[in-house]
């Protein structure tokens, strides 16, 4: 019980706080908030509200910010049975384990715009337009695409 304990306190809920805000970023500002809704309307074959893009875009993120902020605000350190305090080598493990869960996505997001070539704002566009094999999207899809570009980038 005593390292299920630390598992629990460390790894489940702050880690899934960042994993969520991470997410909601990723799929509101850089995959795009309307081809999300144009995805979600092919699959749920209905029209979707102007309430979803709000939500990604500005609530969940910030409502999800603010629960982190919340979280480091009222943190305290891990105890068992209320009464015996883990030492400083388990809580360090802890935080260990919660950092190591998540950050993954942004060392790796900042690795990819490092190592890609061209200048600030051709690395951005490089990492940010979607690259789906034919494969991966219904021919249809094709279509409605922005430019020859993206057309271009799918089929490679």
């Amino acid at each position: 019980m005593y390292i299920f304990q630390i598992f629990d306190y460390y790894a489940a809920s702050r880690t899934l706080l960042f994993v969520g805000l991470f997410e909601c970023i990723a799929i509101a500002y850089f995959y795009g908030i309307n081809q999300y809704c144009k995805n979600l309307e092919k699959m749920w074959r209905f029209k979707l509200g102007p309430w979803l893009k709000i939500m990604w875009i500005f609530a969940t993120p910030f409502f999800t910010l603010i629960l982190i902020i919340f979280t480091v605000m009222t943190y305290e350190d891990l105890t068992y049975n209320r009464t015996y305090k883990y030492p400083h080598w388990a809580l360090t493990f802890g935080w260990v384990l919660s950092i190591s869960s998540f950050i993954c996505i942004p060392l790796y997001s900042l690795y990819k715009f490092i190592s890609t070539p061209g200048s600030l704002k051709e690395r951005f566009y490089k990492l940010k337009v979607t690259r789906l094999k034919s494969h991966q999207v219904g021919i249809e899809h094709f279509e409605e695409l922005h430019d020859q570009e993206d057309a271009r980038n799918i089929q490679e």
